[in-house]
């Protein structure tokens, strides 16, 4: 509507002018004749300059306005950014912090290996290895978690036994993880791995956050 106005304005301010001018050159001539027409043009033509002058408010400021969207363009192009950095750091963290599929595939595959080797050490005599014989199976995760699945008879141990049997399995996970390729950072390997020992259905029991060696057992 500001455009309409000012054009509109514009034009007739011109023609104004223009017939200003005529009726001056004219009235140079023919004073009797022209004089009124001359000052009623010139009368005509104030008006229409304060009416342009005027509508030239109405105009919208774009300058403004693209001055305005521009920060607020750069603003969430930049928010966006931020997030999609964010996001990525955070990607990378967690790709470091878990196993791969094939990394666990490999632990897995060789944790069978060494758990097979040392439980033929104990049926060949080495006493050393006997705790190996109330571990049936160990599977770890993509977290750095193991499942230890014991027999009947470990029930029935008591609790100094049964630590043993936990730091060996630990010592054994490591070894595994090692043999197998992948890094084991050595505060990992302080740490230990995490593990849950369990009888079937039943759940026997973990490891503590604070010492992954040392087990909490519920039964």
């Amino acid at each position: 509507m500001g455009y309409f106005i000012f054009g509109l304005a514009d034009v007739a301010f011109f023609i104004s002018l223009i017939v200003t001018v005529y009726f001056g050159f004219r009235s140079k001539k023919n004073k009797e004749a022209y004089r009124d027409k001359f000052n009623h043009s010139i009368i005509a033509a104030f008006v229409f300059f304060i009416l342009l002058l005027a509508s030239s408010s109405l105009m919208p400021d774009t300058s403004s306005d693209e001055s305005a969207s521009k920060p607020k363009e750069e603003k969430v192009q930049s928010s966006s950014s931020s997030e999609e950095e964010t996001q990525s750091s955070s990607e990378e963290e967690n790709d470091d912090d878990q196993l791969t599929a094939s990394q666990v595939t490999k632990i897995n595959k060789q944790l069978v290996a060494n758990l097979e080797d040392d439980q033929n050490d104990a049926k060949g005599g080495n006493k050393n290895y006997d705790w190996s014989n109330y571990v049936l199976k160990i599977v770890i995760n993509h977290n750095w978690q193991a499942t230890v699945y014991v027999d009947g008879s470990f029930v029935d141990l008591n609790e100094d036994a049964r630590n043993e049997v936990a730091s060996r399995t630990n010592g054994l996970i490591g070894r595994s993880i090692v043999i197998a390729g992948v890094d084991y950072s050595p505060e990992r390997s302080r740490e230990g791995i995490y593990m849950n020992f369990h009888n079937g259905p039943d759940i026997l029991g973990r490891s503590r956050f604070t010492d992954h060696t040392s087990i909490k057992w519920n039964k």
